[in-house]
C-alpha cells in the first residue's frame, strides 16, 4: 500500500485552511486553533512549506503566514514533494543509476512508467481540488466494479531486457 505520512496529511489539512483564508496573514496560534493540530506540528509544517516556496511568512504585528500563490496552481506533487520529499513507487524512480541491477532489470521499465503516471497525475490535482469544493470531476467517485477489467497502461517492452543469470 502506499502511504503517505500523517505529517503530510496534517500539511495538506493546514493549506487547506490557509486557502479558505483567502490570502490572509495568520499565526502558527491561530492555524493550530483552526486545525486543532499541536503548535508544534503546525510550526514544523509551516518552515517546511515556506521552505518549499508553498507559504509565504511576514514577521511583525500584522505578520504571519499565508499562502505563496492561488490554491488553483500549487499541486499535489509540489505538496507532496515539499513534505515527502520526491515522489517515488521504487527506489529507481527516483533517478536513473542507483541500482547496480538497471542493466539487467525486466521490471524496472515498467515501475518507472507507473512512477511517471503517478506523477503526472498529482501534477494535475491542485490545492483547490483538494479542497472538497466539488471543482475536480476527474477524481472517481467511487472504486470501479471488479468485473470491469482495468484500463490497459501502454508499458514500454520488457522482454527484450538483458538477464544476468545470477539474480
Amino acid at each position: 500500500m502506499l502511504r503517505i505520512r500523517k505529517l503530510t496529511d496534517y500539511g495538506t489539512v493546514l493549506l487547506a485552511a490557509m486557502d479558505r483564508q483567502n490570502r490572509l496573514w495568520k499565526t502558527a496560534t491561530e492555524l493550530s486553533q483552526e486545525t486543532h493540530l499541536s503548535y508544534a506540528t503546525v510550526g514544523k509544517l509551516l518552515k517546511m512549506l515556506v521552505r518549499a516556496h508553498l507559504l509565504e511568512s511576514q514577521r511583525g504585528p500584522h505578520g504571519g503566514y499565508r499562502l505563496a500563490r492561488p490554491a488553483n496552481t500549487m499541486t499535489a506533487l509540489e505538496i507532496l514533494e515539499a513534505l515527502e520529499g520526491k515522489v517515488a513507487v521504487i527506489e529507481c524512480g527516483l533517478a536513473s543509476h542507483i541500482c547496480d541491477r538497471e542493466g539487467f532489470c525486466a521490471v524496472s521499465p515498467p515501475w518507472q512508467r507507473i512512477n511517471q503516471l503517478l506523477r503526472n497525475a498529482l501534477a494535475k490535482i491542485t490545492l483547490q481540488d483538494l479542497t472538497g469544493d466539488g471543482s475536480y470531476r476527474s477524481l472517481p467517485r467511487s472504486v470501479p466494479s471488479p468485473t470491469r477489467p482495468p484500463e490497459p497502461i501502454d508499458f514500454p517492452d520488457v522482454t527484450t531486457a538483458k538477464r544476468s543469470p545470477n539474480p
